[in-house]
């Protein structure tokens, strides 16, 4: 089976039906909407930051009560928002009346819009003022012994901030990315961030390396997100399905184990509009003792009991509560 993330060549045109999918997706589907992704980020960044924020909770809107939703990789259609009612309701049980069930789902997509947008105005937000931070003087103290420092985020608000904010605060920050499929979605990603000063790590095994590398440095600190959608699955939080240890909550516990880091939660809440709060926890306690499995699943476990109650509590700001499914 071609892996949609292969690069073809234009011979693949001309070989077997599944190549020309392939071809006609990368060639052709991507290279459109890539063009219209650019003509909105250029757009943008030169619009004020409250009007692009704005735009896109509008866009976020029109596009849930008209069009399939189709922005970058906030792709939601119908039968996405059935299936966010049906994780509202197994998640928030006791909090279903209709009129709240329906403005969690208009703001789900309206947040969705925002976020994508303001990657125009990203490298704006920190000197513009617009993200309040609490807990700083969790990620000073553990910067302060000298140690690893790990942040784990999760994908709350606009996540996006975490960066900037990290930045804002002095720290000399590494991000572990997830790639966009789309490659023109990827390199706007990947430029609006450097735009503010963080160094990127692309995910696969040489990015973990390259982690790896950056956390044991100790001058700075490198930011995970440990609850990524991956091949269909959300990893964490778990919310009583199996725990796995996959995905890049193991990939945290096994890090902090091996370079002794100190793991520093954090997220991100939109308060209104284009103004957010960063919000830096305590950090966990990590096992550590000659039993690494255990060790691990110890760690994974303690992280996902830092995490479920954040996005639980923030679950109409969660960016895979159209995503995740009870049964995997």
């Amino acid at each position: 089976m071609l892996e949609r993330d292969a690069t073809p060549s234009i011979g693949w045109f001309f070989k077997s039906a599944q190549h020309r999918r392939v071809a006609w997706q990368y060639w052709v589907n991507d290279t459109i909407l890539g063009f219209v992704y650019l003509a909105f980020h250029y757009v943008f960044r030169l619009a004020p930051t409250d009007t692009c924020s704005s735009i896109g909770s509008a866009i976020g809107s029109f596009a849930r009560n008209h069009i399939r939703f189709d922005i970058g990789e906030f792709r939601r259609s119908g039968r996405d928002e059935a299936r966010a009612r049906q994780n509202w309701a197994w998640l928030r049980p006791t909090d279903n009346s209709p009129a709240t069930v329906e403005a969690v789902m208009e703001q789900a997509y309206r947040q969705g819009a925002q976020t994508y947008l303001e990657f125009s105005v990203l490298h704006r937000l920190w000197p513009e003022g617009r993200i309040a931070v609490e807990g700083a003087e969790h990620l000073a103290a553990a910067r302060a012994t000298g140690c690893c420092t790990l942040v784990v985020g999760v994908h709350v608000g606009n996540w996006e901030t975490i960066g900037p904010a990290l930045i804002g605060l002095g720290h000399k920050t590494t991000i572990v990315y997830q790639k966009p499929i789309n490659r023109f979605d990827h390199r706007m990603a990947v430029a609006a961030r450097r735009r503010y000063g963080a160094a990127l790590v692309p995910p696969g095994r040489a990015g973990g390396r390259i982690a790896y590398r950056a956390l044991a440095d100790a001058s700075g600190v490198l930011l995970l997100y440990i609850d990524e959608f991956v091949n269909g699955r959300v990893y964490a939080p778990f919310f009583g399905r199996p725990a796995m240890l996959e995905g890049n909550i193991a990939n945290a516990a096994r890090l902090a184990a091996m370079t002794d880091a100190i793991v520093i939660p954090v997220y991100c809440t939109r308060l209104d509009g284009a103004r957010f709060k960063v919000t830096f926890m305590p950090p966990v306690d990590i096992e550590r003792t000659a039993d690494s499995q255990a060790d691990l699943a110890a760690n994974v476990a303690k992280l996902n009991a830092t995490i479920e109650p954040i996005v639980r509590t923030h679950l109409e700001q969660w960016l895979w509560l159209f995503d995740i499914r009870a049964d995997r």
